[in-house]
Order: structure tokens, then C-alpha cells, then sequence
């Protein structure tokens, strides 16, 4: 049985959906356990999210997060206190708990999950897919300029050996002892408490937006484990160019809350696409982010990209 780990709240319930069927489409739903860490949901809100899980024969625990626990953390327009919930796994999940997969709600599967935690060697605390970010914003949050950068929005996690190293009170203490804060959020806290310290894993088990558009050449005959919609571009704005927000309206179409709204959505959305200015923005975009400063330009794709497209 493989535990999977997921946050939420009431601007994500749509999404969670989306990434849960988008998992049982591609994993058996009975080889799983979805634990469901969550605040500001409504009884009816769960009901949606039992009934998305039940529907595909798997099993689901909700935890409530206390979030005064948060006090202090930074959000923003797109980032919600949601996003810190991972911090918590090890205060939160039972005890004989001690191999997890976290995922963000804001992403499809494409493949698999038990290639994924067949892939991380549990013997290690961490496990994550490299991600290029800038010596200078590295030497920002005080980690070396040379070190490998990791996305925390796919993490596998050794549970026994997260809580070993007391992981949310570490974090806690580098909020109240950092005055300029963390422009990355949760994913600048865990970088600075794993620099060095953790496991790669193979870049297609978290296609950040990135990877999809920029750096697409880099992937060509490798097969997408997970598309992760990072940043503010997020495929369910009706004038969103992800390249690849067509699949997350595929799965949304088997969720629980498609019917009635999916149409209007969709008809929005295709009409959007017609748009003559679509290509051209995508273009706009990737090069505002080629000259956003945020890039690291010795990033070595073929070393974090196994050949072996099943690892």
C-alpha cells in the first residue's frame, strides 16, 4: 500500500479532484491511501472529495490542520498557508506512518505512482526532482550558489527519519529568525534544511511549467511522469497558454464537480484558444522567463533525465 499525501482548502477543492482522478486513472486506486491534510472545508466540500475517492475504489483519511501552527509564514495571491502544510506531515500523520508521497494539488499524473516510489531508496529522508534556479537566488537564502536547487510540489518522504529531524520546528525557527522571508515559500525552507542532503529524482516525475515551454527541447523522448502547473499560470483560467492545460480539463471532465459548469468552462476556454495572440504571448512569456534572472544556466538536464523512461 502506497500512502499519498495531499493539502487543500476551499480554493483548491476543484484541483485536489482533478489530481486525485488523475492518479487513479493511472495507478491502481486499491494499491493507495489518500491522507488529506486540509483546513477551511466545508462538510459538504469533504463530501465532494470522499465521493471523487470512493467513486475509484480507494481509501481516504482527512486530517484538519491547525493553522495557528502557522502563524508568522508567508502567503500570497497564488499561495495560500496550504502550501506549508507539508511541513507538518511528520506532527500530523500517525506514527507507524513512515514512507509517504506528498503531492501538490495543482498538478495531473501521467504515469504510474509505484514507478515513482519504487524509484526513491527510503533509506534517505528526502527525495525530489531538481529544479535550475539562479546562484543568486541561492545565495539569497544563504545556500551554496553550486548546490542543487530541488521543486517541492513532488516530495517522497521518509517519514521515521523527517521526525528524527524535527523538520517543523526547524522551519519554524528559520521564519522567525529571517527577516527578508523566503520568495519561494515552503520550497526555499526545505532547500536550505536538505541542501546537499537529499535523493534526485528523474525530472519527469515533476514537469514544472518551465520544462514544459523553455526548456521543452531538453525533453523530447522522455515521457512525462507528472505535469506540475507552477506559478500564477494556472490551466483553469478561462486565458491561461499552459501548453499542456488541455489534460487538466481532461481529468476534471471525471471528477464530481464537472457536471453543469464544465461546459461553460470549456466553451471559454476553446474560444480563448482561437485567439490569434495565444502563440504569441506563450512566446512572450518564455522569453520574459529566459531573462527573469531566476535561471541556472549550468543546469544539467541529461544528468537528472535517466534514459530509462520507467525510473
Amino acid at each position: 500500500m502506497i500512502n499519498v499525501v495531499l493539502a487543500t482548502d476551499n480554493n483548491y477543492l476543484q484541483h485536489t479532484c482533478v489530481t486525485l482522478v488523475s492518479l487513479f486513472s493511472n495507478t491502481n486506486p486499491s494499491d493507495l491511501t489518500i491522507n488529506l491534510l486540509y483546513n477551511d472545508l466545508n462538510e459538504i466540500e469533504l463530501e465532494t472529495i470522499r465521493k471523487c475517492v470512493n467513486q475509484n475504489n480507494s481509501n481516504i483519511v482527512f486530517y484538519l490542520i491547525d493553522t495557528s501552527r502557522l502563524k508568522g509564514f508567508l502567503i500570497s495571491n497564488h499561495i495560500s498557508l496550504g502550501a506549508y502544510f507539508r511541513l507538518l506531515v511528520g506532527d500530523v500523520l500517525p506514527i507507524e506512518l513512515e514512507k509517504v508521497i506528498y503531492l501538490d494539488s495543482d498538478l495531473v499524473i501521467l504515469d504510474d505512482i509505484k514507478k515513482l516510489y519504487n524509484s526513491f531508496d527510503f533509506e534517505e529522508t528526502l527525495g525530489a526532482v531538481p529544479q535550475p534556479m539562479s546562484k543568486e537566488h541561492k545565495r539569497f537564502i544563504a545556500i551554496n550558489p553550486n548546490s542543487t536547487y530541488f521543486n517541492s510540489g513532488v516530495l517522497l518522504i521518509n517519514l521515521k527519519k523527517w521526525r528524527e529531524l524535527n523538520i517543523f520546528n526547524k522551519a519554524l525557527n528559520l521564519i522567525e529568525s529571517r527577516e527578508a522571508g523566503f520568495p519561494y515559500w515552503d520550497q526555499d525552507i526545505l532547500n536550505i534544511l536538505f541542501e546537499n542532503k537529499y535523493q534526485t529524482i528523474n525530472l519527469r516525475w515533476n514537469m514544472i511549467y518551465s520544462y514544459c515551454t523553455l526548456y521543452k527541447r531538453h525533453f523530447k523522448r522522455v515521457k512525462f511522469g507528472i505535469i506540475h502547473y507552477t506559478g500564477s499560470k494556472k490551466p483553469w483560467d478561462a486565458k491561461s497558454y499552459h501548453p499542456y492545460k488541455r489534460l487538466y480539463w481532461k481529468y476534471f471532465k471525471e471528477t464530481p464537480l464537472s457536471k453543469g459548469k464544465h461546459r461553460k468552462i470549456k466553451a471559454a476556454q476553446i474560444a480563448y484558444e482561437a485567439g490569434k495572440f495565444l502563440q504569441i504571448k506563450l512566446k512572450l512569456d518564455m522569453l520574459k522567463l529566459a531573462m527573469s534572472g531566476n535561471l541556472d544556466k549550468e543546469f544539467d538536464f541529461k544528468k537528472f533525465t535517466n534514459k530509462n523512461i520507467d525510473l
